[in-house]
């Protein structure tokens, strides 16, 4: 298995990324394996920006967007929103689209 681990500095509300503790940093694995390397693969191959033209991207393919609302409680202390709002969001967005004409 894998472990991305994000670390982060500051109050609360304005945590900003911060490079790996000196203290941390040698409990990675020395050695590039298959899951790091899948990682930053995949990671690559995701467009830097979303599509920029309605309805699909310029090779034609549709997109659609949901918007949502992000609740205190779907976030713990560090900003992260929890699992179970994550599947929540998944699951309005696929009755969003099974509702909507436009979206078939």
């Amino acid at each position: 298995g894998s472990t991305t681990m994000v670390v982060v500095s500051g109050e609360p509300g304005s945590l900003k990324p911060t490079p790996v503790p000196d203290v941390i940093r040698p409990l990675a694995d020395p050695v590039e394996g298959e899951d790091r390397a899948l990682l930053q693969k995949t990671l690559a191959a995701q467009p830097a920006k979303p599509p920029s033209s309605e309805g699909g991207d310029s090779s034609g393919a549709p997109w659609y967007r949901v918007g949502l609302s992000v609740r205190y409680s779907d976030e713990d202390v560090n900003k992260h929103a929890n699992h179970s709002a994550l599947a929540r969001f998944f699951e309005d967005a696929k009755e969003t689209l099974a509702a909507d004409p436009a979206a078939h």
